[in-house]
């Protein structure tokens, strides 16, 4: 070692320990050392007073103290030296009871020990490894990835499962701030950053119609408040569509209004389904008695205020949520939706806030509710095929569950429908015929995307995996081909074991259609079909409300004389962060709705499948002829005045009042309104004639 290096590593090194000397021999201490060096003990005592720092020159002696703490407490830190009781700086104290023994050399990855590991959280080396493994399998992933996350209620244990290697049946527990991200992920994310900051600043994006809705509502606005005071979510904890109404009026008001000022779901719920009374109870299970399967039973019922509080506190107690999503590829969003896709652990926080909003609603009670989220990337066969082994890890949760949620979007909601009719036969989960599941299908791809989606994709830009993928959804399109026709079997299937499914679409999709998402020509009481419109919306409000009617005609078991289907396309939304695609999901209103058709509504008396018309719009021009739609009109209010409960004639008469007000400045929806221009000129009492 050269000189200059020893004299650095002297200063470094504790003082040397000091012999006692007889006085007689006792040589005088020169002139000590720079304080600097030498005052890092903790220890200043009488006893070895020419190490510490001399006073400081001040005007008085508290600068000297201070300055002798500062130094020794540096020091401390630095080596790590335990201070000794009573006599430890308050610096140093606080420093040391962080972790007895550390330095400040701690921090430099050289001096990482095994507790201070990132992954050490999760267990002992094994399960550590495990999980490393797993997270490497997930984020390296390309084109095929299937995982499984699921989250204890109440605590913070979370567990991990991925196909394809050892946690596929042994789920591994990880810290939840670290959760693995697929490579797509990653690439939405900051898709959704880019096209934030390409948006200019939003001055009034919400364009002529928007206004048209706020203003031209602004007396219903006004009705409704008199009557009911419409809280927001944070003051009330509960979203305004999951509370009963407690006047017919109130429903009928907020059928008819639009509450554009943020984002609603429509049909009113209360307003599709009227309280049961004994009655009609007994009628129906009169008819079922008599000619089994031949009952007038159309639809289903409301539960009364106290079966719904008797359920809440006695009958659900535990809740499983099973949330899913599948990413598209990358290429494919960017250019076609513009906005992430979501994932299946943001469905699933939505769905327990959801569930416990229900549950707290007018009552002092709280359930256990576990969830599982289900990511991954592949075709409809293989998704379904992994999922239902990793869910295996959590059989025992799902068996004992008095009720099961499933949740799903896009392109995972057949992968949704598929899992849960195979769950339901499966010996694995025997237990869930006779539990209440819940199935809410979110701007779901039933029959595909739109029409022109194919046109707009190059083959040559995707892998062979990527291309499976956009086959099958191009595929659903077909109604004759074979995976529609399974999953429309699936779909039936659930409907015959009580599954209550909820399909919601988005108006201005900017992807899947209306008529796709809600699974039009299917249809059966256990499958309630609704429409999210969002804030900034620029859909008209005399569609609003002629697309609200069709599908309460819907839910109560008529037909919606095919104006679903016809008006969906000009519905379609721009690839933009404005699209709904991308933020149908992150409404509370959407999730309450589902809740309450699973747990509110009765049960059919006779058990039947769903029936299918005709499974998607023919592409001839002459099936979507605007010319029609007056007629289709016509035969929509031969229907309507059949039924009493839905208040027919209020809808009626909103539907010609916003008819009157609209104005469109646009070529193809000045279209539409000229098909309607009889509308003009006549009254409510003459369309009853």
């Amino acid at each position: 070692m050269s000189t200059s290096q020893s004299r650095f590593w002297w200063l470094l090194l504790p003082p040397p320990a000091e012999d006692p000397l007889p006085p007689e021999l006792a040589i005088p201490d020169p002139k000590p050392p720079p304080s600097r060096f030498w005052t890092w003990s903790t220890d200043v005592t009488s006893e070895n007073a020419d190490l510490a720092m001399p006073p400081t020159k001040g005007p008085d002696d508290t600068a000297a103290k201070n300055s002798t703490v500062e130094t020794s407490s540096f020091w401390a830190l630095m080596f790590g030296l335990g201070a000794q009781e009573g006599k430890s700086s308050p610096e140093i104290t606080e420093a040391t009871n962080l972790q007895d023994g550390a330095s400040w050399w701690s921090g430099w990855p050289f001096f990482l020990t095994v507790a201070d590991d990132p992954e050490s959280d999760v267990g002992d080396s094994a399960t550590a490894e495990l999980f490393r493994s797993a997270k490497f399998a997930v984020e390296t992933s390309r084109d095929s990835c299937h995982y499984a996350i699921y989250c204890k209620y109440g605590t913070q244990d979370v567990e991990l499962a991925v196909a394809g290697t050892k946690t596929e049946a042994q789920a591994v527990k990880y810290n939840h701030k670290k959760r693995p991200l697929t490579s797509s992920e990653v690439m939405e994310n900051a898709l959704v950053k880019q096209k934030k900051a390409e948006l200019p600043p939003s001055n009034d994006t919400n364009g002529e119609n928007t206004t048209s809705i706020v203003n031209k509502t602004g007396e219903l606005n006004k009705k409704l408040d008199s009557q009911l005071k419409l809280p927001t979510i944070s003051d009330l904890g509960c979203n305004p569509t999951s509370l009963p109404a407690s006047k017919p009026d109130n429903a009928s008001s907020s059928l008819r209004r639009k509450e554009h000022h943020g984002a609603s779901v429509f049909p009113n719920f209360d307003c599709n389904f009227r309280t049961i009374t004994v009655t009609t109870k007994m009628r129906l299970v009169g008819e079922a008695l008599l000619h089994g399967s031949n009952t007038s039973e159309k639809h289903l019922y409301k539960s009364t205020d106290r079966q719904i509080s008797a359920k809440k506190r006695k009958r659900i107690k535990k809740v499983v949520v099973i949330s899913i999503h599948s990413f598209l590829p990358a290429k494919l969003v960017k250019s076609l939706i513009g906005q992430s896709t979501g994932n299946a652990v943001s469905f699933a926080s939505k769905a327990l806030a959801a569930i416990e909003r229900w549950i707290s609603c007018n009552e002092d009670v709280t359930c256990n509710i576990d969830t599982i989220a289900l990511e991954g990337q592949g075709t409809i066969k293989n998704r379904v095929n992994k999922s239902l082994k990793l869910l295996q890890n959590w059989k025992h949760e799902i068996n004992s569950a008095d009720f099961v949620f499933v949740v799903a979007n896009s392109i995972a909601s057949p992968v949704a429908i598929k899992l849960v009719s195979q769950m339901l036969e499966s010996p694995h989960f025997d237990q869930l015929r006779g539990k209440k599941v819940g199935l809410l299908s979110i701007a779901g791809t039933i029959f595909g995307p739109f029409y022109n989606t194919d046109t707009k994709i190059v083959i040559r830009a995707y892998t062979q995996a990527e291309n499976e993928v956009i086959s099958e959804m191009l595929e659903l399109q077909r109604p004759k081909s074979a995976l529609s026709k399974d999953l429309v079997q699936c779909i039936g299937h659930l409907c015959s074991c009580n599954v209550k499914v909820t399909m919601v679409g988005a108006v201005n999709d900017q992807f899947v259609p209306l008529y796709s998402a809600i699974g039009n020509q299917i249809r059966h009481p256990n499958l309630f079909k609704c429409m999210y419109v969002e804030g900034s919306s620029d859909t008209p409000p005399f569609m609003v409300q002629l697309m609200s009617m069709a599908l309460t005609m819907i839910n109560v078991g008529f037909g919606d004389q095919n104006l679903v289907r016809d008006l969906s396309d000009r519905l379609q939304g721009g690839v933009t962060m404005m699209g709904s695609h991308g933020s149908v999901f992150y409404e509370n209103a959407v999730y309450d709705v589902a809740v309450r058709f699973a747990l509110e509504t009765t049960s059919l008396v006779y058990h039947s499948p769903a029936r299918c018309e005709r499974l998607a719009p023919i592409t001839a021009e002459a099936d979507k002829n605007l010319y029609n739609l007056p007629w289709n009109v016509r035969g929509l209010v031969n229907d309507l005045v059949k039924i009493k409960h839905i208040l027919n004639m209020e809808l009626l008469r909103n539907i010609v009042e916003e008819y009157i007000r609209w104005e469109p400045t646009t070529r193809s929806w000045r279209e539409v309104r000229y098909c309607f221009a009889a509308l003009e000129d006549i009254t409510v009492d003459d369309l009853l004639l």
